[in-house]
C-alpha cells in the first residue's frame, strides 16, 4: 500500500505538485461512492430475486420461524475446492441479507440449518444448470418434505438426498434421471413418492414394498413393463399409484390385488390386456377408482368387472366394440366413462348394475340403445350420448326413472316420439345440433316440460303451418319490389324511383299452382344498398327460402359483373348461412329484344354460380387436408375447425340449377317462378317445418299478436304486457313457460323480436322486426347527410339545438362516425312520441343497437342517471368513420418486440366484420382503451399493462407479395416501454381478442378462413395458428419464409396460457368435468368454484354430508360474505375426507346436484400466478439451442 501512495506522490509531483490533491481526493471520494452504490444495488437485487422466488411459498410459510427453503443458486460438484470456496463466498455475498439461504451455497453451513422441515427447488431458483446436495443432507433429522422441480440431479446428489431418513414426501419431477436407485429404499418413512416427467424405464420391485409409502406417482416416464411383485413383500399402506403417460403394454394382475390400494391410473399408455394368473378371491377390497384411458383395449377386461370395490372405471378412447355381459359383475360401480370408442349398441345389462350412478358412452358410433327387460330396473340418473349415430330418440331412457340428466346433443335424430309424455318431467334433457323436424327446434330447446306441454297442446284441431319465410335479395335497382309486387298481386307494379326500398318492407300473401299443395309465404323485400347489410345480417336464415334477384339487362357476362350482382351475394348468404336454399331469378328480360340474349346471360350466370361453388368446395377440401398433417393434428382449436368444415362439405347449399327468366313489367315467367317456389315449399327434406301441425294455442297467439301491432302507434310492448295480453286472450297458454316457448318460436321466425337471453332486453317485446328496422335506418343509411336536415325536422330547435351545435354534431357523424345522445334523440323523435314510455324506450333502443354490436360507449358509461344506470352521452358507429388513416405515432415509437395474429379469408370477408370486431373490442371486459379509430383500424392500450394494440382491416391492400387483393384483418400487440414486455402478457391480450373474433366469425358459419401468426422479421404470415407451444426445449424457430431464428414465445403462447385459448375453441369434452385430475383440489380451485356457486351451495353441503347445523355455523362464521361461507363449507369438506378429496370427486359430487357447468369447470383450471416483470414464463426457459423449422 505505501508503495501506491509513493508512486501516486511522484506521479502528482510531476503534474505540478500538491495543487492537484484536491482534484486527487475527490476522485477518490467519488471511486468510494461508486463501489458503495454498486454494494447497494448487488444486495438488493438479491433480495428482489429471494422476494421471487418466495412468491411460489404459502402466505404461512414466509413468516418469522418458517421452516421452507428455496433454493436460490446451484453449487457444482465438479468444481475444485478452491473454486467451490470462492464461489460459496460469492453467494454469501449475495445473500448477506438472508442468512436463511446462505448455508445452500456454503457446506460448512449445513449443520447450522439442520432443523428445516422442508426444501423446495425449482429451476427459477437454480437456472438451467445441474444441481449439486453435499453429503452433510445427511445432517437435516427433521426434514419432512423435499421437492426439486426441473432441476439436473447428478446420481452423488441423490446418494446424499437419501441419506435423509426422516423425508416422508419427496417430489424429483423433471430432474433427467433415467433409473430409480435402490438406495431410495432407505427413506423408510417415506409416504409420498413422485418421480413424474423424467427417463424412467423401469421401477424396482423394492420401491413397491416400501412399508409405509401411500403414494407413488410416475408420470410421463418411458415405462414399458411393470414390475413382477411378490405379494407377501408389497407395501401394506399404498393407496394410490399413477403412472400414465408412459409405454405400458401389460399390467400384471399383481397391481390388482394390492390389498390397501385405492387409486390406479394408467391412462395414456399403449395397454393391450391384463395379465392372467390372477384369483379371484384375492383381487383388492379397497380398490375404488381405474383410469384406463387413452390405451388400446379392444374390450373391458374380465379382471376389472370382478373387482368387488370399483366405483370409477374410465375407459376413454381406447377401441371397445362391445360391452360384455361381464359387466354385470360390478356391483359397485357408480361411474363408466366409455367414450370415444367403437360402441354401436349399449347394452341393457349395463343399466341394470345396481350402483351404477352415471354413464358417459359420448363419441362412439352408437345407434340403438337397448331397453330394460321386464322386470329389470336402473339407478341411472346420468347419461352422456353425445356425437353418435342414433336417428331416432332413444325410447329406452323413457323407462328409466331415476334419470335425471340426459344429453343426446350432436346426433342425427329427427322426430321426438310422443312417447315421450311419459318421461320424468325433472330430467335435464339437451337435443343441440339434431336435425330435429318435430316437434319445433324452439320447443325441444326448451327441455322435456316444454315438449311434453307441446303434445299436451297438439289435438286434431290444431292448424296446419303454411308459412314460408321467403328473402329477397339482390343489387340496388335490380327489381326486386317490383317482383314481389307482381307476386302477390298477379299483375305488374312496377317501382317508381321514389318508391325504392329503405330497410326491410315485409308482406304476407298466399301461392298456388296447378296440382300444386298452396302455402302461404312471409317475404321480406331487402333493400340493396351496401351500408342496409348491417343491419340485414340480423334477419337472414337457414330456414328461409331465399331469391337472389338480378338485373339481367345490366349483367354483362363478365368476372366483374358476375360478382358484383351476383357472385358477392351468393358468398354472403353461404358465409353466413351455410346451406341455403337460393333461387337466382333473373328479371328485365322485356329489356333484351335479340334473339337468345336471355338464355345465353341466363347460361353464363348459372355456369358462373357452379364454378363459384366448386372452387370453395375445392378450398374447403384443401383446408381439411392442411389440418391432417401431423403439425396442426394436436391443436383444439384446427380439430374444432375441421369439425366446421366437414360439416360445411356435408351440409352444402341448394341452388336452383337454372336461373328463372321474368318480366316484372309484362308478367312474362312469373308463373313459372311461382311453380318453382312452391316446388321447394312443400319440399319436406328442405323445409320439414311447414306442412306441419302446430298447436292451436300457437295460432291463436300469433293472431293475437298481430291484432296488437295493428292497434299500437309502435309497435312495442314489455314482457308484462306481453304475457297479460296472451294470458286474457289465449287462455291455454298457462304456465308462463309455455308463454316463453311460443315466443321464442315467433321470435325464430321472424313474427316479433324477443332476447330471452340477454338480461338487459329480456323485458322488452317487439311485435314487428321490420318497425326496428325502419328506426335503425335512420342511423346507418347512405344519404345520411342528405337525410339530417336542420330546417326539415322542428325538434332540433325544440330541445334548443342551435344551427352551430347541428352543424358539428352532423359533421362528427357524417365524418367521424360520432354520434350524440342529443342529435339521436331528434332523429328517433317521432319513436318517442308514439310510444308512451318515452324515455324508456329511448334507452331500450341504445341497447339494442349496443347488443347488435352496431356502435359502442365513447365514454365507457362514465355518465350516470339519477338510479347510477350508464348514460352514454357518445356513440361511435364505425360504418361512419370517414378518415382512411390513423395516428399511430405511438404504435411506431416503442422498441419492444411485435406480435401478431393474421385472420385471413381466401375470397370473401362478410361485410361489417371488422367494424363489428372493434365494437367487441372496446367491450370493458378486453380492458383496452381506444387512442384512436380509423375506418380500417385502431390503435389502443392496454388498461392494466404497458401494452399497444393494433388492430387493422388490412383488406383490398395489395399483397406483399405483389399484385393479388388481400382479404386480412390483423390483431397485433407490443410492449408501449422501449424494455421488452413479458410475452405472456402480450398472448394473454391477443388470445382474449382472437376469442372475440372467434366468437364472431360463429355468427358465419359458412365463411372460410386461415389463422396465421406473423414472423417478428420478414412480417410475412409464416407459421400457421394459434398452435401450443411445443414440448421441445429449443428455444427459437426457424422461419421458412425469412430462414431466420424467431423466440418461440413470440410465435406461441406458453402452454399454460394456450389452454385457456384451446378449452375456448374445442368442443366441450363432457367426460373432463368428472375425469380431469386425481389430485386434491387448491385453495384457488375451491375458491373459483365457490365464486360460481349460487344459492343452491345450501342443498350442496347437505349432499356433501353436512348438517344443517353445519351449514349454519358456516353462515355464521361469515355473517357478511357468502362466497366465504361457501368456500368455508369446500374446505371443510375436503379436510373432512382427506387423501380421498380429490378433484374428480368433488365433480361428480357438483355434477349430481346439478350445479352449473361453469362452476365445475373452474376445476380443470390451472393455478396459474404470472410473473408480469420477467422476460419469459417458466415454459419459455429452455435449456437446448435445437432449432425447429414450422411450415
Amino acid at each position: 500500500m505505501a508503495n501506491i501512495l509513493d508512486s501516486t506522490l511522484a506521479t502528482i509531483q510531476g503534474h505540478g505538485g500538491y495543487a492537484n490533491w484536491g482534484f486527487f481526493v475527490l476522485l477518490i471520494l467519488v471511486a468510494f461512492c461508486l463501489i458503495y452504490i454498486y454494494t447497494c444495488v448487488s444486495c438488493n437485487g438479491a433480495n428482489e430475486e429471494d422476494e421471487v422466488a418466495n412468491k411460489d411459498i404459502p402466505l404461512q410459510q414466509t413468516r418469522q420461524g418458517s421452516s421452507t427453503v428455496h433454493i436460490e443458486k446451484e453449487q457444482d460438484k465438479e468444481q475444485p475446492n478452491e473454486e467451490r470456496t470462492n464461489h460459496d463466498r460469492q453467494g454469501k455475498k449475495r445473500c448477506d441479507k438472508d442468512p436463511k439461504l446462505t448455508f445452500l451455497f456454503n457446506r460448512h453451513q449445513y449443520t447450522e440449518h439442520s432443523n428445516r422441515e422442508e426444501i423446495r427447488i425449482t429451476r427459477k431458483h437454480t437456472g438451467n444448470r445441474c444441481l449439486t446436495i453435499f453429503p452433510e443432507i445427511g445432517q437435516f433429522k427433521q426434514l419432512k418434505k423435499v421437492e426439486i422441480l426441473d432441476t439436473k440431479l447428478d446420481d452423488d446428489s441423490l446418494l446424499n438426498l437419501f441419506q435423509c431418513t426422516s423425508i416422508r414426501s419427496l417430489t424429483l419431477s423433471e430432474c433427467h434421471i433415467e433409473s430409480v436407485p435402490i438406495s431410495l429404499v432407505k427413506l423408510k418413512d417415506l409416504e409420498n413418492l413422485d418421480l413424474s416427467d423424467n427417463k424412467i424405464e423401469e421401477i424396482p420391485p423394492e420401491i413397491l414394498e416400501m412399508k409405509n409409502l401411500k403414494t407413488l406417482v410416475c408420470r410421463h416416464n418411458k415405462i414399458k413393463t411393470l414390475p413382477q411383485l411378490n405379494m407377501t413383500k408389497v407395501s401394506k399402506t399404498i393407496e394410490k399409484i399413477d403412472l400414465c403417460d408412459n409405454e405400458i403394454c401389460e399390467v400384471p394382475a399383481a397391481f390388482l390385488m394390492m390389498p390397501t390400494l385405492k387409486a390406479l391410473y394408467l391412462d395414456s399408455n399403449k395397454i393391450t390386456t391384463f395379465s392372467t394368473g390372477w384369483d379371484p378371491n384375492k383381487l383388492s377390497t379397497t380398490l375404488l377408482d381405474i383410469d384406463l384411458r387413452n390405451n388400446e383395449l379392444d374390450h373391458i377386461p374380465q379382471v376389472l368387472c370382478l373387482l368387488p370395490s370399483l366405483t370409477t372405471l374410465v375407459l376413454k378412447k381406447n377401441k371397445i366394440g362391445t360391452i360384455s355381459k361381464d359387466v354385470k359383475s360390478c356391483k359397485k360401480l357408480e361411474l363408466l366413462n366409455i367414450s370415444a370408442n367403437m360402441l354401436k349398441e349399449l347394452p341393457s345389462h349395463l343399466f341394470c348394475l345396481p350402483k351404477l350412478i352415471m354413464i358417459d358412452a359420448s363419441n362412439n358410433q352408437i345407434t340403438s340403445v337397448s331397453a330394460l327387460r321386464k322386470g329389470d330396473s336402473s339407478v341411472v340418473a346420468v347419461i352422456f350420448l353425445v356425437e353418435n349415430g342414433l336417428s331416432d330418440f332413444p325410447e329406452a331412457l323413457i323407462d328409466m326413472e331415476t334419470l335425471r340428466n340426459v344429453d343426446l346433443s350432436n346426433n342425427e335424430i329427427k322426430v321426438i316420439p310422443q312417447t315421450i309424455m311419459a318421461m320424468t318431467k325433472d330430467v335435464t334433457l339437451k337435443l343441440q345440433d339434431n336435425p330435429i323436424i318435430d316437434p319445433p327446434l324452439q320447443v325441444c330447446q326448451g327441455g322435456i316440460q316444454a315438449i311434453q306441454a307441446f303434445y299436451e297442446d297438439l289435438t286434431k284441431d290444431s292448424p296446419i303451418l303454411k308459412c314460408l319465410k321467403t328473402l329477397i335479395l339482390g343489387t340496388y335497382g335490380a327489381g326486386k319490389t317490383s317482383l314481389v309486387r307482381a307476386l302477390k298481386l298477379g299483375r305488374s307494379k312496377l317501382t317508381k324511383p321514389g318508391e325504392r326500398t329503405h330497410g326491410i318492407e315485409i308482406a304476407e300473401f298466399p301461392l298456388s299452382a296447378p296440382d300444386t299443395p298452396d302455402r302461404m309465404l312471409s317475404v321480406w323485400d331487402f333493400a340493396g344498398q351496401d351500408i342496409y347489410y348491417i343491419t340485414h345480417q340480423f334477419f337472414l336464415s337457414a330456414k328461409a327460402l331465399m331469391l337472389l334477384v338480378v338485373n339481367l339487362e345490366e349483367y354483362k357476362c363478365d368476372s366483374v359483373s358476375f360478382n358484383g350482382k351476383c357472385g358477392k351475394w351468393m358468398k354472403n348468404m353461404v358465409a353466413k348461412v351455410g346451406n341455403p336454399v337460393v333461387i337466382p331469378v333473373a328479371t328485365h328480360i322485356d329489356k333484351l329484344s335479340i334473339h337468345g340474349e336471355v338464355q345465353r346471360r341466363c347460361d353464363d350466370l348459372a355456369k358462373r354460380l357452379e364454378d363459384q361453388e366448386r372452387i370453395r368446395l375445392k378450398d374447403l377440401e384443401r383446408q381439411r387436408e392442411s389440418i391432417n398433417e401431423p403439425s396442426m393434428k394436436s391443436s383444439g382449436a384446427a380439430r374444432a375447425r375441421k369439425k366446421q368444415i366437414e360439416s360445411l362439405l356435408q351440409q352444402r347449399p341448394s341452388i336452383h340449377p337454372k336461373p328463372v327468366p321474368v318480366s316484372s313489367a309484362n308478367l312474362n315467367g312469373i308463373q313459372d317462378l311461382k311453380q318453382v317456389i312452391l316446388d321447394y315449399a312443400t319440399n319436406k327434406t328442405l323445409f320439414p317445418g311447414v306442412g306441419h301441425p302446430i298447436p292451436k294455442a300457437w295460432a291463436d297467439t300469433e293472431a293475437c299478436v298481430e291484432r296488437k301491432s295493428k292497434d299500437l302507434s309502435f309497435p312495442y310492448i314489455t314482457w308484462r304486457e306481453f304475457t297479460a295480453l296472451l294470458k286474457k286472450n289465449v287462455p291455454n297458454l298457462q304456465p308462463e313457460s309455455r308463454i316463453k316457448t311460443v315466443a321464442q318460436y315467433l321470435h325464430d321466425t321472424g313474427k316479433i323480436l324477443w332476447y330471452s337471453e340477454i338480461e338487459s332486453l329480456k323485458n322488452h317485446v317487439f311485435l314487428k322486426p321490420a318497425s326496428l328496422v325502419d328506426i335503425f335506418r335512420k342511423v346507418i343509411r347512405p344519404d345520411l347527410e342528405a337525410f339530417i336536415d336542420y330546417n326539415k325536422d322542428p325538434c332540433y330547435k325544440e330541445v334548443g339545438i342551435t344551427q352551430a351545435d347541428f352543424d358539428r354534431m352532423k359533421s362528427d357523424l357524417v365524418n367521424r362516425g360520432v354520434l350524440h345522445i342529443k342529435l339521436l334523440r331528434c332523429m328517433w323523435s317521432d319513436v318517442e312520441k308514439e310510444c308512451s314510455l318515452g324515455e324508456t324506450i329511448f334507452n331500450v333502443l341504445i341497447k339494442l343497437m349496443l347488443q347488435f354490436e352496431l356502435c359502442y360507449d365513447i365514454d365507457d358509461g362514465r355518465t350516470r342517471d339519477n338510479q347510477g344506470h350508464p348514460v352514454p352521452r357518445r356513440l361511435l358507429v364505425p360504418w361512419h368513420i370517414q378518415d382512411d388513416v390513423g395516428d399511430i405515432t405511438k404504435w411506431e415509437s416503442p422498441r419492444g418486440p411485435i406480435i401478431s395474429i393474421q385472420y385471413q379469408f381466401p375470397s370473401f370477408i362478410p361485410p361489417g366484420l371488422f367494424a363489428r370486431f372493434t365494437v367487441r373490442a372496446h367491450h370493458p371486459k378486453s380492458k383496452l382503451h381506444f387512442y384512436s379509430h380509423w375506418n380500417t383500424g385502431t390503435l389502443c392500450k392496454h388498461k392494466k399493462h404497458k401494452i399497444l394494440v393494433l388492430l387493422k382491416n388490412e383488406s383490398g391492400e395489395m399483397g406483399v407479395e405483389g399484385s393479388e387483393e388481400r382479404l386480412v384483418i390483423s390483431l397485433s400487440a407490443r410492449s408501449e416501454s422501449k424494455s421488452k414486455s413479458t410475452s405472456v402478457a402480450l398472448w394473454e391480450t391477443l388470445i382474449d381478442l382472437s376469442l372475440e373474433m372467434d366468437e364472431l366469425l360463429k355468427q358465419w358459419p359458412g365463411v372460410q378462413y386461415k389463422q396465421y401468426v406473423v414472423c417478428p422479421n420478414c412480417h410475412k404470415p409464416s407459421f400457421a395458428g394459434l398452435q401450443k407451444r411445443a414440448s421441445s426445449r429449443s428455444r427459437s424457430v426457424i422461419c421458412y419464409k425469412c430462414n431466420e431464428r424467431v423466440p418461440k414465445n413470440l410465435l406461441s403462447p406458453s402452454q399454460r396460457t394456450s389452454s385457456r385459448l384451446l378449452s375456448s375453441t374445442s368442443a366441450v369434452d363432457t367426460s373432463s368435468i368428472y375425469l380431469s385430475d386425481k389430485s386434491q383440489p387448491s385453495d384457488q380451485q375451491l375458491l373459483r368454484v365457490a365464486r360460481g356457486l349460487g344459492a343452491e351451495w345450501e342443498s350442496l353441503a347437505i349432499r356433501m354430508g353436512f348438517t344443517k347445523a353445519d351449514v349454519d355455523e358456516f353462515k355464521s362464521d361469515h355473517p357478511h360474505n357468502t362466497r366465504q361461507q361457501k368456500f368455508t363449507m369446500l374446505t371443510a369438506w375436503r379436510r373432512r375426507l382427506g387423501s380421498e378429496a380429490s378433484t374428480r370427486r368433488l365433480q361428480c359430487v357438483l355434477q349430481s346436484a346439478g350445479v352449473d357447468y361453469d362452476a365445475i369447470s373452474c376445476l380443470d383450471e390451472t393455478d396459474i400466478s404470472f410473473d408480469l416483470g420477467n422476460e419469459t414464463s417458466d415454459d419459455d426457459a429452455t435449456s437446448s439451442d435445437d432449432e425447429e423449422v414450422f411450415f
